[in-house]
């Protein structure tokens, strides 16, 4: 209704719409569609199971641009389309022809605001602040390991407390030497399945702390509340560690956030395989939360790591950070160039650079 007469170009943004733009498409065949998808893709041997695929397929493909995180997304959804539909697949052009439109498909890693965090992290007060938290949580100057995660079962959060028990378990030279905490954001906690899972980590935690803790020293904190940007960058630069365990993640901000504001340079990041920030943060410690004894085991040698190898990691992880700004440009040149017929082929590196030189940037 609101582009009711007029031309518009219309974003859509993620699983839950995505039948939208094919009831758009209906109502409006003259406006640009594109479509970012949050979420892994996955193989057609998986796919195939959902009751409702081609719906979806067909929803989808009534875009003139579809974004995922990662090529292998790409190739997932390509390959779906392909088999399941019978669509005309260009795999060199990355694009899917059906019912007469031409959809394009592409991988556009999303990212974070470097800098906000950046200057979150260096605030005047930064160093009285992490002083605080410190005095609080670790007092007798003990490691200080940090995860950040949505309430979620593909978060991998009971995996993490069963290494950090596994931790304490064989490793008791760690016991009053590392303290975890452990933000849990609530979500869809109208959902059963959610709820199971508050009370399944609530359980945990207090196993944990009842079993290991002593009179002066609580081994996990479990905060359950969203936290603003800016307290989160000062604790993701207080943290020796940074453990992000997903079972299945599409990317992973908080991989990128840690780093970001890590100015000290001193932490380390503790990054599952399975998310898509692993493919792009290749200088990360990726680890397999399928595998809590072997989790633990890399817990313990990431809290043994020399300073200096710490920080020449670090710099590296900082070094590869692109920004949420740089995200949006690919998507809206490649979006444009969609719209004027040039199929919105990715931008080269040397293209980069020449429109760098050129003032375009």
């Amino acid at each position: 209704d609101e582009a009711r007469g007029e031309n518009a170009a219309i974003w859509f943004q993620d699983y839950h719409l995505a039948l939208a733009p094919a009831l758009v498409r209906a109502r409006r065949p003259d406006l640009t569609l594109a479509h970012f998808w949050h979420i892994p893709w996955p193989p057609l041997e998986i796919f195939r199971l959902a009751p409702h695929g081609e719906q979806l397929l067909k929803g989808l493909l009534a875009n003139d641009l579809i974004g995922f995180h990662l090529p292998s997304y790409v190739d997932n959804f390509l390959n779906c389309a392909s088999r399941m539909l019978d669509a005309r697949v260009d795999e060199e052009r990355s694009t899917v022809e059906f019912e007469g439109r031409t959809c394009t498909v592409r991988a556009f890693p999303i990212s974070i605001d470097v800098e906000a965090f950046r200057s979150a992290a260096r605030v005047p007060d930064a160093d009285a602040q992490m002083q605080r938290l410190r005095e609080r949580y670790a007092p007798a100057g003990e490691f200080l390991g940090l995860g950040v995660d949505r309430m979620d079962y593909s978060k991998g959060i009971p995996e993490k407390l069963k290494a950090l028990e596994f931790l304490w378990a064989r490793y008791p030279e760690f016991r009053k030497r590392l303290t975890f905490i452990q933000v849990a954001v609530p979500s869809r906690t109208d959902i059963e399945a959610y709820d199971e899972l508050t009370q399944k980590v609530n359980r945990q935690v207090w196993e944990i702390n009842d079993r290991y803790g002593t009179e002066d020293w609580r081994p996990v904190h479990l905060i359950k509340q969203s936290l603003p940007s800016e307290r989160l960058a000062i604790l993701y630069r207080m943290a020796d560690l940074c453990i992000v365990s997903s079972l299945q993640d599409g990317m992973n901000l908080v991989a990128k956030e840690f780093v970001a504001s890590q100015v000290d340079q001193r932490g380390v990041l503790l990054l599952s395989r399975f998310t898509g920030a692993a493919e792009e943060m290749e200088d990360a410690w990726l680890v397999n939360p399928y595998d809590p004894e072997d989790l633990a085991l890399q817990i313990r040698n990431a809290l043994n790591l020399p300073a200096e190898e710490r920080r020449e990691t670090m710099q590296k992880l900082d070094g590869s950070l692109r920004t949420i700004y740089d995200w949006m440009r690919e998507v809206f040149d490649a979006w444009g160039d969609v719209v004027s017929g040039t199929n919105g082929e990715p931008a080269r590196p040397e293209r980069r650079l020449a429109e760098a030189d050129s003032g375009k940037e």
